[in-house]
C-alpha cells in the first residue's frame, strides 16, 4: 500500500502541478482584485514547485544521497529568499488603488526580479554576471531595468527590427514562448555575430501572461560554462512572478485611451 502511494505521489506530482498552474493562471486572468492575486500566487508556487522537483529528479539521478540532501536543501533556501521579496513587491502591485501607484508597484517588481536573477542565477562570481529586463512596445524592445557589471557599458538600450537580423531574433525571442539557455556562445553556431558579443554564456526568458507579451528577462556571464539549466528554470520563475504583476496594468483599451 506504501509503495502505491509513493508511486502515486512520484508520478501523479509532476503531472498534476502543470494542470494546476494553467488553471491557476486562467483564473487569474479572469477574476478581479483581490481574488486574482491568490490565483497568481497559486501559479507561482505551483511553478515553483515544479522546477523544484524537475531540478531535483535531475540532481538525483547523478549524485549520491548526501549529495542530493545537501543540493535539496540549498534549493529549498534558494527559492525561498528569493521568492519572499518577489511575491511582496508582487502584493504591492495587485493591492494598488490606482493606476499611478500601480506604475509605483510594477516599477520595484522590475527592479526586484532583475536584483533576483542576478543574486540568485550562475556559478561564477557575482560582480561578472549582468541582469536585464527589456519591454516590448510593438516592434520595439527597449531595456527597463539592469544590473550588474558596472566596469562594462550597459547592455544595449533599445533593439528595433529594422536594426539588423541580431535585433530581429532578440525581438522573435520576446514575442515567443520558448527561453533560450547557451552554455557557450562561441559553440553556438545558429547564434548570429556570436564572436562580437561581450557576454559567452546567456539565459533569456520570455515574460508573457494570458496572451499579452511584456517584454524579456535575460541574464548573461563573460565566462562559459556558467549558467545552467537550473538557472534557466529559476529565470522562467520569476519572468512568471514578474509577468503576473504586469498583467495588472490596465491595456489603453481598458482605459479608454
Amino acid at each position: 500500500m506504501k509503495a502505491k502511494i509513493g508511486a502515486a505521489v512520484r508520478f501523479g506530482v509532476p503531472v498534476a502541478l502543470p494542470v494546476v498552474i494553467t488553471v491557476s493562471s486562467a483564473f487569474a486572468g479572469s477574476t478581479t482584485a483581490p481574488v486574482k492575486v491568490y490565483w497568481w500566487l497559486g501559479a507561482i508556487a505551483c511553478t515553483a514547485s515544479m522546477a523544484l522537483l524537475n531540478t531535483l529528479k535531475e540532481v538525483r539521478s547523478r549524485k549520491a544521497s548526501l549529495a542530493v540532501k545537501a543540493t535539496e536543501e540549498k534549493l529549498r533556501m534558494s527559492l525561498a529568499e528569493a521568492s519572499q521579496p518577489l511575491v511582496s513587491a508582487l502584493g504591492q502591485v495587485s493591492v494598488a488603488v490606482d493606476v499611478k501607484n500601480k506604475k509605483s508597484a510594477l516599477d520595484t517588481l522590475v527592479n526586484r526580479a532583475v536584483a533576483t536573477a542576478r543574486a540568485q542565477c550562475g556559478t561564477g562570481r557575482k560582480e561578472t554576471y549582468r541582469s536585464v529586463f527589456y519591454r516590448l512596445d510593438g516592434d520595439r524592445l527597449e531595456r527597463a531595468a539592469y544590473e550588474g557589471r558596472e566596469d562594462a557599458p550597459p547592455p544595449r538600450q533599445v533593439f528595433l527590427a529594422e536594426d539588423g537580423d541580431y535585433a530581429r531574433s532578440v525581438i522573435r525571442l520576446a514575442r515567443g514562448e520558448e527561453s533560450l539557455w547557451i552554455d557557450d556562445l562561441h559553440e553556438a553556431p545558429d547564434f548570429v555575430d556570436a564572436k562580437k558579443r561581450k557576454f559567452r554564456s546567456l539565459i533569456s526568458v520570455p515574460v508573457n501572461a494570458n496572451g499579452r507579451r511584456f517584454g524579456l528577462l535575460g541574464i548573461d556571464s563573460p565566462d562559459p560554462g556558467t549558467l545552467r539549466n537550473v538557472d534557466r528554470r529559476f529565470m522562467i520563475l520569476i519572468a512568471g512572478v514578474l509577468a503576473a504583476g504586469l498583467a495588472q496594468l490596465p491595456t489603453e483599451g481598458d482605459l479608454g485611451e
